[in-house]
C-alpha cells in the first residue's frame, strides 16, 4: 500500500553516524529504493521550494522537502539520526499512511510513511502554501510535529502507530532499550542543526509538565485511605431520566445506566469501580501508548487510559452491548476524548463470526457470550429473572491488529468468555507484541471454564509472561502459578507482565 522506498535526507557533509543510519536501514531493506535527499538540492520541482530560502533553519528546510517527496515518490522518510532496527515492510503493506507520537501530544515527523499523492499529506502541503508560515517561530510549531499535530488530529485516514515503535525514549530522557516491536529509533541527536549558527530550540510542554505533577500528587494521595474516603464524599452523580453523570475521583464523568445494579453502584457511591486495577493503568500508560479494552462496559478503564495516552495514543474499546456502547460514545465526547478513543461495538473471541451475547438488563456488567457453565451469571440471571439475547459480530485481536506493533496494555473483562479472547489473541501473545495483559481471574465467574482458564494463563508463562496481582497502590505484586489457581492473592485482576517492559514506576 505504501511504495518500498526509503527517504533520508541529509547535509552536504554529511556525518559517520549519519551514514551509518542510512547503510543499516539499507541492509534491513535490501529490495528497497533508498533515496537520499543530500544539499544542494534544486528546489525547480518541488511544490514548498518557493519557501526554501526563507526557512529559518536546517530542520524546517528538511520539514518542506520531506513533505513534498513523500507526496510525489510515496514511501518512508526518515530523519538521518533514525537507526532502523527491522524491516518497515510490514507497516507499508497495512498501512497508506501511518506516523507516531513522542509523547501522545504531537505527531513526530522524524518518521512517517505514506502512499503517492496520500491526501493526508496533500492536506500538510496545501496548509503551507494557502497560509505562509511564520518563519520566525520554532521549527516543531511552524512545520514540524506541533504543525502535524494541528493539521492530522481529527483525520481517519492516517494511522497513528504507538509511540514505542519510533520512540522508546524521548528528547529529555536516557537512553534506553528499544521495545521488541520498536521499527526505529529516534536518537534525538539534532544531525539537522547548524551548532555554530542555530541554537537548538525545544519549547516547553507546561500542559505535559502540569499533567505529570497532577498524576503525581493523585497517586500520593491514593496511598491514604482519608484521601479516598474525603474524595468519594465530594463526588456527584446527576440523573438525567434513566441515565446518570457520575464524576470519579479521576476526574472523568461517565454516564451510565441509572437502572444498573452492577458496575453503576460501586461508580455513583465511590467514584471509582475497581480501585487497584485503576491506579496501575494510569502508573503504566504513557502519552502515545495503545491500550485495548475488551468488555470495556461503561468506560472506566477506557477514559482513564484515553486521558493518559493523549490525543495521539490510542484506545480501543471492545462492547459489544449497543445500549452500554452508546452510553460509553456519549462518555467519550463528554470528556472530549473521542479523538483518540476507537469503540467497537462488537464481541472478541477466538476467531471472527458471530454469536448471541446474553445480557441481564438489571446487571449490564454480566453480558457474555460464554455458555451457562455453573458460574455466577446463571445463578445470577434465575435470580433476577428474564435475560435478553442479542446476535452480535465477533472479531479476534489477532485480525484486528494484523502488524505486530507495541501494545502497552491488554485489558480483558468477558464474563467467562476470557479463554476465547486470549486465544484469539495468541499471535500478538506469543509474539510478545503486549506488554501487560490484565485478566479477570475468578473461579466462580469461570465457572466450569476455570481450568481452561489457568492452562491458558500457564501457556503465557511459556511465551515470557509472569503472573502477578495488584498491590492497594497498583504496584505489581509476583505471585505463582499454584496461587493464582487457589485464588490466594488480592483483587479480581492478574496481570501478566513480559520481564523488563519499560518505563513502569516501582
Amino acid at each position: 500500500m505504501i511504495p518500498h522506498v526509503l527517504h533520508f535526507s541529509l547535509p552536504e557533509k554529511a556525518s559517520a553516524a549519519q551514514m551509518e543510519a542510512v547503510q543499516t536501514a539499507r541492509q534491513l531493506h535490501p529490495d528497497w529504493e533508498i533515496m537520499l535527499w543530500q544539499d544542494p538540492v534544486d528546489p525547480t520541482d518541488f511544490r514548498l521550494g518557493r519557501f526554501w530560502d526563507r526557512a529559518n533553519s536546517g530542520a524546517q528546510l528538511a520539514d518542506l522537502m520531506r513533505l513534498d517527496v513523500v507526496l510525489k515518490f510515496g514511501g518512508v522518510y526518515l530523519d538521518s539520526d533514525v537507526h532502523v532496527h527491522r524491516s518497515f515492510a510490514p507497516l507499508a503493506d497495512s498501512f497508506e499512511c501511518f506516523v507516531a507520537s513522542e509523547d501522545g501530544h504531537v505527531l513526530t515527523n522524524a518518521v512517517f510513511g505514506a502512499s503517492a499523492g496520500h491526501p493526508a499529506v496533500e492536506a500538510l502541503i496545501s496548509s503551507l502554501e494557502n497560509s505562509e508560515p511564520d518563519w520566525t517561530l520554532p521549527p516543531n510549531v511552524s512545520t514540524g510535529p506541533r504543525f502535524f499535530a494541528r493539521e492530522w488530529r481529527w483525520r481517519d485516514d492516517v494511522t497513528v502507530l504507538p509511540r514505542a515503535t519510533f520512540y522508546p525514549y524521548n528528547f529529555h530522557e536516557r537512553p534506553g532499550p528499544a521495545h521488541r516491536f520498536t521499527y526505529a529509533t529516534h536518537a534525538w541527536s539534532g544531525s539537522w542543526v547548524d551548532h555554530k549558527s542555530t541554537p537548538k530550540i525545544r519549547v516547553p510542554r507546561p500542559r505535559a509538565t502540569a499533567r505529570k505533577a497532577v498524576d503525581a500528587a493523585r497517586y500520593r494521595a491514593s496511598r491514604s485511605e482519608r484521601f479516598i474516603t474525603a474524595t468519594t464524599r465530594r463526588t456527584v452523580s446527576t440523573p438525567a431520566t434513566e441515565r446518570v453523570i457520575v464524576r470519579t475521583i479521576h476526574g472523568h464523568r461517565i454516564l451510565v445506566a441509572g437502572t444498573d445494579y452492577s458496575v453503576a453502584p460501586e461508580l455513583m457511591s465511590s467514584g471509582y469501580y475497581e480501585l487497584r486495577e485503576e491506579l496501575f493503568v494510569k502508573r503504566a500508560l504513557r502519552g502515545g501508548d495503545y491500550f485495548i479494552d475488551v468488555g470495556a462496559n461503561f468506560g472506566v478503564y477506557a477514559l482513564l487510559a484515553a486521558s493518559a495516552v493523549g490525543p495521539f495514543g490510542r484506545v480501543f474499546a471492545y462492547e459489544p452491548n449497543p445500549t452500554v456502547a452508546d452510553l460509553l460514545a456519549n462518555s467519550a465526547t463528554m470528556n472530549w476524548v473521542h479523538d483518540r478513543l476507537r469503540l467497537r461495538c462488537k464481541a472478541v473471541g477466538s476467531q471472527p463470526g458471530e454469536a448471541v451475547l446474553t445480557v441481564q438488563p438489571a446487571r449490564l456488567g454480566d453480558a457474555t457470550l460464554a455458555a451457562a457453565s455453573g458460574g455466577t451469571a446463571s445463578s445470577t440471571a434465575s435470580y433476577l429473572g428474564e435475560t435478553e439475547h442479542l446476535r452480535t459480530e465477533v472479531v479476534s485481536l489477532d485480525q484486528e491488529f494484523p502488524v505486530d506493533v507495541p501494545i502497552r496494555i491488554m485489558k480483558v473483562d468477558a464474563e467467562g468468555f476470557e479463554v476465547a479472547v486470549l486465544q484469539g489473541a495468541d499471535r500478538l501473545l506469543k509474539n510478545r507484541a503486549i506488554d501487560f495483559v490484565m485478566v479477570e481471574a475468578i473461579a466462580e465467574v469461570s465457572g466450569a471454564g476455570w481450568e481452561s482458564l489457568l492452562a491458558k494463563l500457564g501457556q503465557l508463562t511459556d511465551y515470557g509472561y509472569r503472573p502477578h496481582s495488584l498491590g492497594r497502590d497498583g504496584v505489581l505484586v509476583p505471585i505463582t502459578m499454584s496461587e493464582l489457581r487457589y485464588e490466594n492473592f488480592a483483587g479480581r485482576t492478574v496481570v501478566l507482565s513480559i520481564e523488563g517492559s519499560d518505563g513502569l514506576p516501582g
